[in-house]
């Protein structure tokens, strides 16, 4: 229970400095990784991963309600799915065999068929390739 776990990552150790005082007022330890990474390679901090926040396991639960409270972080939301995908998944739940398969394999059939049905039109309808 006093493992450290990551609540949240940052790219620049700026975003760190009021966090850091925030989590001494209300003592909640804490540890933050690669941060010195960050300062001697600022450009690749995304590379690695970000700088990493982590505090104890027993406090990350409140940790968190405090960065999201304070404004450090946005409270995750469930997306709302986007128009292509109810597009897709509407259109392709009338073709008969397709509406049993998952989202992701009926795109993939569809994908396939309009990449198929655009080579033979390339193929057979450009005279300057044969």
């Amino acid at each position: 229970m006093n493992n450290f776990v990551t609540i949240h990552k940052f790219t620049y150790i700026h975003e760190l400095f009021v966090l850091r005082s925030l989590l001494d007022v209300n003592d909640i330890e804490y540890q933050i990784l690669d941060e010195l990474t960050a300062q001697t390679i600022p450009y690749i901090s995304n590379a690695y991963g970000g700088i990493r926040l982590q505090v104890r396991e027993k406090d990350a639960e409140r940790a968190l309600e405090l960065l999201i409270e304070k404004g450090f972080i946005e409270e995750e939301k469930e997306e709302a799915p986007s128009k292509f995908y109810i597009f897709i998944d509407d259109f392709t739940m009338k073709i008969p065999g397709l509406n049993k398969l998952k989202w992701e394999a009926r795109v993939l059939i569809i994908a396939s068929i309009i990449t198929l049905l655009d080579a033979i039109a390339l193929l057979y309808l450009n005279p300057i390739l044969f």
